[in-house]
């Protein structure tokens, strides 16, 4: 079927043009932006034309990280046929570092880490959704938190090896 990657920003209008989000490709063909905020996500969505009944299990899988100084705390969220849940098999946490009380489920590592999540539809529908959202501006590198968006990178990552493989996957598993 169809997919895209989209990278959606909160409102930074009120911000200097040089905080806000850059979109780029690497080298090895994956995107990557600088400029991330809390609010801000990478949107995956897939679609063959088909609805898929409820209970249809969904899976989405990839490569992420970021630089020392792009933001750590993250929500994955999957889009069940009624509402964002967070993300099967990732525990929703309170982070307590940034004082902020930010709701999360996913620390994005300096290193390649993967995301893998399989989730069942509770309502039918005609189209595969996943998100993965920043929750807090707090630098990967504990250094603090960030007054304004910063040149720290947030990427879709490869391995180097097998870029195939290791390039988003979304898929319908049952």
């Amino acid at each position: 079927g169809k997919g895209r990657i989209t990278y959606v920003q909160v409102d930074k209008t009120s911000l200097s043009p040089k905080d806000n989000p850059m979109y780029y490709v690497g080298s090895t063909g994956h995107p990557y932006v600088t400029g991330v905020w809390p609010g801000d996500y990478w949107y995956f969505t897939a679609s063959d034309d088909s609805e898929y009944p409820a209970g249809t299990k969904l899976h989405v899988q990839y490569l992420t990280r970021i630089s020392g100084t792009g933001q750590k705390y993250w929500m994955l969220e999957c889009w069940d046929g009624e509402a964002w849940i967070p993300a099967p098999g990732y525990e929703v946490k309170t982070e307590t570092e940034t004082k902020t009380s930010a709701q999360y489920n996913f620390i994005n590592p300096t290193a390649n880490v993967a995301v893998n999540v399989t989730w069942p539809l509770a309502k039918a529908c005609t189209k595969m959704e996943f998100r993965m959202r920043c929750v807090a501006n707090w630098q990967s590198n504990g250094k603090g938190a960030l007054a304004a968006p910063n040149g720290g990178t947030c990427r879709l990552a490869s391995d180097g090896s097998d870029l195939l493989g290791t390039s988003p996957v979304f898929e319908v598993v049952e």
